[in-house]
């Protein structure tokens, strides 16, 4: 659960009693997978969080061919399945095309054929997570 930084209950607190209940991420992760994806495939890598803190997932490489479109998705190991809680149609970018809040926990990102691919396809994801 992510805390209200607004203070909507209406009490207030002093700067010293604020500074008090901060807790500052200091775990910040980045982590790189790099795989070939073979046609009608999935692959999966699983990552865990330390803290409650924002996760990002950016296919940054994909190919050749350049500018192809893969599926990619983030979600929750069960075995070796990855239960999506997001997924998205990607192309490789420098920005990230998944991202959101998470607390403490073990998740897996996928990267997958969606029915295109005649031939295996090198790339890299790259998550950044605390």
């Amino acid at each position: 659960m992510i805390a209200d930084e607004n203070n909507a209950g209406g009490t207030e607190q002093s700067s010293e009693e604020n500074n008090a209940n901060t807790t500052t991420p200091t775990a910040h992760a980045v982590q790189t997978f790099n795989g070939t994806l073979q046609p009608a495939g999935t692959d999966m890598y699983t990552f865990t969080t330390s803290i409650t803190g924002v996760i990002t997932v950016t296919l940054t490489n994909a190919g050749p061919p350049a500018g192809l479109t893969l599926g990619m998705g983030i979600g929750t190991p069960n075995g070796s399945v990855c239960t999506l809680i997001q997924s998205q149609q990607v192309q490789a970018a420098n920005i990230a095309q998944i991202s959101g809040t998470a607390d403490p926990g073990t998740f897996c990102v996928t990267v997958f054929d969606l029915g295109t691919l005649t031939a295996p396809v090198p790339y890299t994801v790259v998550v950044s997570h605390f």
